[in-house]
């Protein structure tokens, strides 16, 4: 009797496995149809403008400030706030510059002048965003630790 009532105590202990992994199934299933579903209606046109045109000026400030102390990041980001109107400013051109490069592409007959008034707008875009940053690292530079300047030194020598 004992062989009899083995085979009866290992069926209630595969049923909580089978609905796992039913359930288990249903959610991946889900999940794939949910990914399938969403994935073509995201759209990617906020990363295009910083691979060519580069960070603007408050995300990279912002960058660096995570890398310091407390009190090193709080005197970098005050100082963003002098420079507030100069980085919005410099942000818009470097947007009116990347349409003005995507317009030169969509052209049907190649411009070669277009093209490089577009990429001369992106260079001046990028220099007055990356102007404004540099005024206030200025700013900043006598008011930072030695310790905030050390690890700003080692963000410019290895960014990555």
């Amino acid at each position: 009797m004992a062989h009899s009532n083995e085979p009866l105590r290992m069926r209630p202990r595969s049923k909580p496995v089978a609905w796992t992994l039913f359930v288990s199934v249903l959610l991946n299933l889900f999940l794939v149809g949910a990914f399938i579903g969403v994935v073509p209606h995201v759209k990617h046109k906020t990363f295009g403008p910083m691979a060519l045109g580069g960070p603007h000026g408050e995300y990279l400030v912002d960058w660096m400030a995570r890398y310091l102390d407390a009190k090193d990041a709080a005197a970098l980001r005050e100082a963003v706030k002098g420079q507030t109107d100069a980085l919005k400013q410099a942000h818009s051109h470097m947007h009116r510059a990347m349409n003005d490069l995507a317009t030169a592409y969509k052209q049907d007959t190649p411009d070669p002048a277009a093209l490089q008034a577009a990429l001369d707008h992106l260079d001046q875009a990028k220099k007055e965003s990356y102007d404004a940053v540099g005024k206030i690292l200025k700013e900043t530079s006598t008011e930072l630790s030695p310790e905030g300047r050390q690890r700003l030194a080692d963000l410019a020598q290895n960014p990555m």
